[in-house]
């Protein structure tokens, strides 16, 4: 069975073209408190076998697809084990026939995410060219972000591999330059200081909105609300709130609702723009009218 993986660069495209007031996001039913409970999340319920294809698994052509590039922010805490590597499998593998996946890079997703480009500076012992060292490196590579598709249809993995002193900016501004963002927070406590950051940091920004955080029963969910807290925001301005049981993920579930997700944040940019042109051409006409009189 070949999934459809065009749905999302289709329906972002085919919702923009149709604005409607009237349609709002889905959005988890949390309660208006700083702490999350099971109760308030959705079950992103793993199917009986790995939705992940082999090499003979044809793929769809999707050169001929709109083209409509959506940003995916990857966030998440960093494990010791492959399940970061198998949750970017899953992710990446429809994902990137809708748009580039950007992320903080880290030895947890390294044999997931690594191209041939960087394959080859690792061979010739340039791999520091792809660290972010300083503020003018960091802005140097947001504003070369590959936003191009492959001839196969699918965008690329961005990665930021960064010194110590450099990741909060990093995270702070490809969060600026994302349209949706996925915070995998499975295992997530206090002491998880790094995610525990980008967290308030989000809450901060004001990006809940468009923000899917991915949970699991470790995930200590008072931890998370106090996190959301320091940042000033509540769990019901997350976009959704969904629980995963064991290690594996329907990924095309996921795959779906980070669509949704994208979807209204395309469409509030768009208002946002159409109000803009609006209110320029307003003040255009009050201008034209008050010289006419002035004559």
């Amino acid at each position: 069975e070949v999934l459809d993986l065009q749905a999302g660069k289709l329906a972002i495209t085919r919702r923009i073209a149709a604005l409607s007031p009237n349609k709002s996001p889905s959005r988890a039913g949390v309660s208006p408190t700083s702490t999350i409970s099971p109760s308030s999340t959705r079950k992103l319920v793993a199917p009986s076998t790995s939705t992940v294809p082999g090499s003979t698994t044809a793929l769809p052509d999707c050169r001929s697809a709109p083209p409509v590039r959506v940003r995916l922010l990857l966030l998440r805490v960093f494990a010791q084990d492959q399940r970061g590597e198998n949750f970017l499998d899953e992710l990446a593998y429809r994902w990137r026939y809708v748009g580039p996946i950007l992320m903080i890079g880290g030895p947890d997703m390294a044999r997931a995410s690594i191209d041939a480009g960087e394959a080859s500076d690792f061979l010739r012992g340039r791999f520091e060219d792809d660290f972010v060292f300083d503020a003018e490196m960091l802005e140097s590579k947001a504003v070369n972000i590959d936003d191009r598709a492959d001839p196969d249809g699918r965008f690329r993995i961005n990665e930021f591999f960064c010194r110590t002193d450099m990741w909060k900016q990093a995270v702070q501004r490809l969060m600026g330059l994302s349209d949706t963002i996925l915070l995998d927070v499975r295992g997530f406590h206090a002491k998880r200081d790094g995610t525990a950051y980008e967290i308030a940091l989000l809450a901060r920004l004001g990006a809940l909105s468009r923000t899917v955080m991915v949970l699991d029963a470790a995930t200590q969910m008072q931890d998370l609300g106090d996190a959301l807290a320091h940042g000033g925001g509540t769990p019901e301005q997350a976009a959704a709130l969904l629980m995963t049981t064991g290690e594996s993920l329907d990924g095309e579930a996921l795959f779906r609702e980070l669509v949704q997700v994208a979807v209204a944040t395309q469409e509030a940019a768009a208002k946002v723009a159409a109000a803009t042109v609006t209110a320029a051409v307003t003040a255009a006409d009050t201008l034209e009218a008050a010289a006419t009189e002035a004559t």
